[in-house]
């Protein structure tokens, strides 16, 4: 099972998503990956918390189990689990999502890119 931590700063030495939002701990979250389109979605004791949308709004989690095109907010980054990992999935390596801070568009971009 593949585990990816997710945060401004996680551990280098293992695979990683880093998120520059100033809401987003160092180590906030971990993504495993535990089949077909499924993931399971737990907090590392943020500061911010990790919540999964629902019918009547967010949700506080420690562990979820959550799809791909389900709503996550990582403190107040909104995102898909799809759209945080779909290039790590598709293409190995490591992963830096940013905010321009002019237009709010996030880009993703390659560790050392």
């Amino acid at each position: 099972m593949t585990k990816y931590v997710v945060g401004r700063e996680p551990d280098p030495s293992q695979p990683h998503v880093v998120v520059d939002d100033k809401t987003v701990s160092r180590k906030h979250a971990a993504i495993s990956i535990i089949g077909r389109d499924r993931y399971l979605l737990e907090d590392l004791k943020s500061a911010n918390g990790t919540y999964v949308r629902e019918k009547g709004g967010w949700r506080r989690i420690d562990s979820e189990h959550v799809g791909p095109d389900d709503d996550v907010r990582l403190g107040t980054y909104v995102t898909t689990l799809a759209k945080m990992l779909d290039d790590i999935v598709h293409t190995p390596g490591r992963m830096r999502i940013e905010r321009n801070p002019e237009t709010g568009e996030i880009i993703k971009r390659r560790d050392g890119n």
